[in-house]
C-alpha cells in the first residue's frame, strides 16, 4: 500500500458525529461485550449480505435476458449469463444471481402476454410474493397486456418500474431520418413521453420512465434507475444494493465509501471483542483481536471497489488497455491477496497512532473505559480499517477516471480528463500478477483532544 505523509486525512479519522457517538455509548453501556459484538455482527452482516429478490418482466422478446446480464455486470456470452437471442427463451421464473453478491437475485420472468402466460393469472404463476419489486420492460410500444401486469402488481401494493429499453435503436434511427436537427435529449424526452401517455390512457401514472439501452449501463437513464432502485428499497436492503451497483461514478464510489465508514467503529468493536485470541508481536496492542473479521472485511472493501483480479482483467479489455495500465492505477492488495499476515502487518504498522487515536475515543465516548485493555485494540483496528479504505477508495477513483477517459475518446469527444503521462511502448497484455504486499504506513499524526 503507498505511504502516507504525516499530514494525511487517510491517517487521522474524524471525530465521530453526535449520533455515532451517542450509538456507541450506549452499545458499551449495555451489558456482555461478548454478547453485545455478536448481535452487532449480525447488524452488519444483514446490512452488507441482506436478501434481495428482483422481478424482471416484459413483453416476449423485450430484451429481459439481456437487461438481467448488464445488471449482473456480465456479457451475454460468459458463463451463468441469462440466455438470449431473438425470440423469448424464458419458459419458466428463472433466478441468476449477482455473481459477486449472490444474495442479490434477478428473476427471468416468462413473457407476459405470450399464450403460455396471459395477463390474467399471471401473477400467481410466477409467485409474485417471492419479489421485493418488479422491472417491466417495454421495447417499443407500451402494450395492454403489460399495463395490465402493472395494474396489478399496483393493486397488491408493490412498486414496479417502468424502463423502456432499446433506446440506442431509436436514437439510431431518429438520426438517419433527420440528421440536421437530430437531438438525442429531444428524442429521449419523446420517448417518455409516449410512455407516461400510454400509462394514461390505460388509467396507470408512475412517477419516471426510464428510458436505456442495456448494452450501454453508463448512458441514459441507466444509473438514474440504479439511484432510484437504491434509494427507494427499505433500509435494510439499501447498502446490498449499493455496494452491488458498478463503480462507473465518482458518485457511486462516495457513496460507497460513506456507507462503509459508517460501520468501521461497529467492525473494530465486535474484531476485539468476538472470540479473540492473542496477536502476537505488537508492540503496544496488549490485548487481542479476531484477524478473521479483518481479512474478511479488507477483502470486502475492495470486492465492492472492483479491486479484484477478474474485475481489473475484464475492465482491462472492454476499454481496449494493457493490463499491466491498469494495475500500474493500483496501490493497495487486490481482494484475493488479503491474507492473516497481511492483516497482521497494517496492524502492527499503526501501533502508535492507535495510542493516540485511543485517547481520542476515551474521550468522545463517555463508556470507551468499559472495554479496558481491549480499547488499544478497538484503535488499532479502527484506524487499520479505516486507512484500508481511504487507499481502497482512492484506487478505485483512479480507475473510474482512466475508464471515463477511455470511453470519451472512443465516443470521438474529447477527454474528460487530462491525459495520463506516457508509459512508453505498451506491452503484450497478460494475467494480472499479484498485488505487491503494501509498505508499512509511517505513524499518524497527533489527535488533540476535543
Amino acid at each position: 500500500m503507498e505511504t502516507q505523509d504525516s499530514q494525511s486525512p487517510g491517517n487521522q479519522p474524524p471525530p465521530l458525529n453526535p449520533d455515532a457517538i451517542r450509538e456507541f455509548t450506549e452499545v458499551l453501556g449495555s451489558g456482555n461485550m461478548p454478547s453485545v459484538a455478536r448481535k452487532l455482527m449480525e447488524a452488519l452482516k444483514t446490512a452488507t449480505y441482506a436478501k434481495l429478490d428482483v422481478a424482471v418482466a416484459g413483453e416476449p422478446g423485450a430484451g429481459k435476458s439481456t437487461f438481467i446480464n448488464a445488471m449482473r455486470q456480465v456479457g451475454d456470452e460468459d458463463p451463468g449469463a441469462a440466455p438470449t437471442g431473438v425470440v423469448d427463451t424464458t419458459l419458466d421464473p428463472t433466478p441468476y444471481p449477482h455473481p459477486r453478491y449472490p444474495n442479490i437475485t434477478l428473476w427471468d420472468l416468462p413473457g407476459v402476454g405470450s399464450p403460455e402466460f396471459q395477463a390474467e393469472g399471471y401473477l400467481e404463476r410466477v409467485a409474485f410474493d417471492r419479489y421485493d419489486f418488479f422491472i417491466l420492460l417495454a421495447s417499443q410500444r407500451l402494450t395492454y397486456n403489460l399495463a395490465q401486469l402493472a395494474r396489478a402488481i399496483q393493486r397488491q401494493g408493490k412498486k414496479f418500474y417502468l424502463v423502456r429499453c432499446k433506446v440506442d435503436v431509436d436514437l439510431e434511427a431518429s438520426r438517419r431520418r433527420r440528421p440536421g436537427s437530430f437531438d438525442a435529449e429531444r428524442v429521449l424526452g419523446e420517448i417518455r413521453r409516449d410512455c407516461q401517455d400510454q400509462l394514461s390512457r390505460q388509467g396507470l401514472s408512475v412517477p419516471r420512465v426510464f428510458a436505456l439501452s442495456n448494452f450501454e449501463r453508463s448512458l441514459y437513464d441507466f444509473p438514474l434507475l440504479e439511484e432510484t432502485l437504491e434509494e427507494e428499497l427499505p433500509g435494510h436492503k439499501r447498502q446490498a444494493f449499493l455496494l452491488a451497483r458498478p463503480n462507473n461514478s465518482l458518485e457511486v464510489l462516495e457513496k460507497k465509501k460513506a456507507a462503509l465508514e459508517e460501520q468501521i467503529w461497529k467492525l473494530a468493536l465486535a474484531a476485539c471483542t468476538v472470540n479473540s485470541v492473542p496477536v502476537p508481536g505488537l508492540p503496544g496492542l496488549p490485548t487481542a483481536c479476531e484477524v478473521a473479521i479483518l481479512a474478511d472485511s479488507l477483502s470486502d472493501y475492495c470486492r465492492s471497489f472492483g479491486l479484484e483480479r477478474g474485475a481489473l482483467e475484464e475492465l482491462a479489455r472492454e476499454l481496449g488497455l494493457p493490463q499491466e495500465e491498469v494495475q500500474a492505477l493500483i496501490r493497495s492488495p487486490l481482494a484475493q491477496d488479503i491474507t492473516r499476515g497481511l492483516v497482521l502487518q497494517l496492524l502492527a504498522s499503526g501501533s502508535q497512532s492507535a495510542q493516540l487515536l485511543f485517547q481520542y475515543f476515551r474521550r468522545a465516548v463517555p463508556t470507551f473505559g468499559t472495554l479496558a485493555a481491549a480499547g488499544i485494540s478497538f484503535a488499532a483496528i479502527y484506524l487499520t480499517l479505516r486507512t484500508f479504505l481511504q487507499h481502497v477508495a482512492e484506487d478505485a477513483r483512479r480507475i473510474v477516471l482512466l475508464a471515463q477517459r477511455q470511453r470519451g475518446q472512443r465516443a470521438g469527444g474529447p477527454p474528460r480528463h487530462p491525459p495520463p503521462e506516457p508509459r512508453g511502448p505498451a506491452k503484450a497484455s497478460a494475467p494480472l500478477p499479484p498485488a505487491a504486499a503494501p509498505a508499512p504506513p509511517p505513524p499518524g499524526p497527533s489527535i488533540s483532544p476535543s
